[in-house]
């Protein structure tokens, strides 16, 4: 009786566990102690009111084949109902001599033959949960001891089943959480992280760790915050799920993310809010998509607009210079009828001066409208800005100018006098938004554009020379950075800008086959990049040619000859003025000695025809025979071109020529186009 007793009390202990392994460790005491070879247990199947069949639920031989039922498993199809239902009611059902065994699933499981088979109802607070089913090849079990345990096997069945039931739920229910590509988290009533799946630290960037009861507030920008706190107080109050949009999360190493986030609010048995839980989806590649393509489409329209006001400003340009052209012959003929008399010739001056001034504007108004590619020669981009950049710091040593040069960098083909033009009228657009004092900073370098990036422009992908001008000066607000390249745009005062200076930049790099972007940040500065197609025609010939001036970059050495010493004074300082280093000779052979001594260093000759010592001519000719490769400029006051052209000079000689008086910009543009006649004959 005590043995009995502690046997009983044990199975309470064990079945009280309510696990998988507690049932299994109680059933086998349970064989054990009821003298049974073959052990099994069934939950009974209800559906409403009655009870239709019982599962299978445990084996002690573990060998069971896929049957699923009563009836099935123990081989009683014929018998299934009258046991049923006697067991149903509360009674033992035993059955004897059942001989031979046919039945497969008992063969699998190692019976084949037994004497009798009984059946153990299972009952927990009067309701029919299940029973026991034994089976012996020969002795009888021990019934007394299995039904004082019945109940412990109904209750302890009935919490195993229904642990085992949640517990496959929640593997299934994690499994799809963690297998999802959203992040799903869960959070407490203060927004602290709470449960969260391992899409969400993906999303985050951090580890499981590191994102453990973190708040929302301090991954996202205080504003996001806000708004934050407003949408999961509406949760709160309405128990309504909500949807938030471009939730902006910033990474523990500053980067940027956006999220979309849905949450719901989450209750506890009694229906008392505890927290919140919701799904959010990276949505970063979808927002960075959507601005490069709003980006793009503002580029769109700003070039579509730009080409309508540039043909509209063609036509009012050509009209308008047909009437200052008639003002400026009237103006003359006035001039000329005046005899003499000084008010009227002044007042001649002063339309002559305003007509000036009109075609400066008709000009730029033109730079914008065509660009201005007047004559297009291959051209050093480093040499282009240091010229302009010796013109410009001159007059504004207020300004400190920073150059980063690439080496090698690509020829393009180009107007060089355009160019310097663009340039120009960046330095002053700059000097402007600095008001006189700050830096300048020009960089040049190849790049390689692909066709995302040129197809906006409707241009070709493949290499560009990148120049980039910025400056230190106040920047410009978004609403003025989609103003600037419109003709007559300005933020100056009122007299003091034309507002075409911009304008003809944008319609010259344009007419150049290239483009313009600008990035500007108020009080921070702005940064003008210009894009030019690089030059393919003996690119590479081009640049070893350039290489050495443009890693030092040393300005070109002029030697100048001529017996008037007022013409060399003047003719230096000029040539200076336009970046050049300068020596001079008075006359022919003193240029033909210093030309012996540093011929390797000197670039072009320009000499005067009429010397008394040793003319122009001879000169050339001594020079030649010291370097047949030297480059000359012909001047003269006194013979004129078409007598020049008559002297056997050589075909390479032909155009070498320049008239006296000459000014800077005639004397710039004469020695350039001999640099690039003698490069074009170079590399044909």
């Amino acid at each position: 009786m005590h043995s009995f007793l502690e046997k009983k009390y044990e199975l309470s202990r064990i079945f009280l566990e309510g696990t998988k392994d507690s049932f299994e460790t109680g059933m086998k005491i349970i064989k054990k102690q009821s003298n049974v070879d073959r052990l099994y247990y069934f939950i009974a199947l209800k559906n409403g009111n009655s009870y239709e069949n019982a599962e299978f639920f445990w084996d002690s031989s573990k060998k069971r084949n896929s049957c699923s039922y009563f009836p099935e498993v123990l081989g009683l199809d014929g018998d299934f109902k009258t046991i049923f239902d006697q067991l149903i009611n509360g009674n033992c059902v035993i059955k004897e001599s059942y001989g031979e065994v046919s039945h497969d699933f008992l063969k699998l499981a190692g019976i084949n033959f037994f004497n009798l088979i009984c059946f153990v109802p299972c009952f927990v607070s009067q309701e029919f949960k299940g029973f026991m089913a034994c089976m012996n090849e020969s002795s009888e079990p021990d019934l007394i001891f299995m039904k004082s345990v019945s109940e412990l096997v109904g209750k302890s069945a009935d919490y195993t089943s229904a642990f085992l039931k949640i517990k496959i739920g929640e593997s299934k229910y994690r499994a799809i959480l963690q297998n999802i590509e959203d992040g799903y988290f869960e959070t407490d009533l203060k927004g602290n992280l709470m449960a969260f799946n391992d899409s969400v630290c993906r999303i985050a960037g951090v580890s499981r760790n590191e994102l453990k009861g973190i708040n929302n507030r301090q991954y996202t920008t205080p504003e996001t915050a806000k708004n934050m706190l407003r949408v999961f107080s509406e949760i709160y109050r309405t128990n309504i799920p909500l949807k938030i949009r471009d939730y902006e999360v910033i990474l523990k190493n500053n980067e940027k993310k956006w999220i979309e986030l849905s949450a719901s609010l989450i209750k506890n048995e009694d229906g008392d809010p505890v927290g919140f839980r919701g799904l959010v989806r990276d949505v970063t590649a979808r927002k960075k998509s959507e601005y490069e393509r709003k980006k793009l489409e503002e580029k769109l329209n700003q070039a579509q607009r730009l080409e309508a006001v540039g043909t509209l400003a063609g036509g009012i340009a050509h009209d308008f210079n047909n009437l200052l052209m008639a003002i400026q012959g009237n103006a003359s003929l006035i001039s000329s009828a005046s005899k003499g008399n000084s008010v009227v010739m002044q007042k001649a001056a002063n339309i002559e001066k305003c007509v000036e001034s009109g075609a400066n504007l008709v000009r730029q108004l033109l730079g914008f409208a065509r660009g201005g590619k007047y004559i297009a020669r291959p051209c050093s981009i480093n040499r282009v800005i240091d010229t302009s950049l010796v013109m410009f710091s001159r007059a504004h040593k207020n300004i400190t100018i920073e150059k980063v040069f690439s080496e090698n960098l690509f020829p393009v083909e180009a107007d060089q006098s355009q160019l310097e033009q663009v340039f120009m009228n960046l330095y002053l657009n700059a000097k402007s938004a600095m008001d006189g004092r700050g830096q300048i900073t020009i960089k040049t370098a190849n790049v390689n554009l692909t066709e995302d990036v040129t197809s906006i422009h409707d241009l070709s992908p493949g290499d560009y020379v990148e120049i980039e001008v910025s400056d230190t000066g106040s920047g410009m607000e978004p609403e003025i950075l989609k103003r600037i390249f419109d003709p007559f745009f300005s933020t100056k005062e009122k007299g003091r800008g034309t507002g075409l200076g911009l304008a003809s930049v944008f319609g010259i790099i344009k007419n150049h086959n290239g483009f313009i972007n600008v990035s500007s940040v108020p009080g921070k500065g702005s940064s003008f990049k210009l894009y030019f197609p690089a030059f393919k025609s003996s690119a590479s010939e081009y640049r070893e040619d350039l290489k050495k001036d443009s890693a030092s970059n040393k300005p070109k050495k002029v030697l100048v000859a001529d017996d008037d010493q007022a013409i060399l004074d003047v003719c230096g300082e000029m040539l200076t003025e336009i970046g050049y280093v300068v020596e001079t000779a008075s006359g022919g052979y003193e240029a033909v000695n210093i030309f012996q001594k540093k011929s390797k260093e000197i670039d072009i000759v320009i000499l005067d025809i009429l010397m008394p010592d040793l003319d122009g001519f001879e000169t050339c000719r001594e020079l030649k025979k010291i370097d047949k490769n030297v480059l000359v400029l012909f001047s003269s006051g006194y013979i004129e071109e078409e007598q020049y052209k008559k002297e056997n000079l050589g075909e390479e000689m032909k155009g070498a020529f320049i008239s006296k008086p000459y000014n800077l910009s005639s004397l710039k543009e004469k020695i350039e186009s001999l640099f690039r006649d003698r490069y074009e004959a170079d590399n044909k």
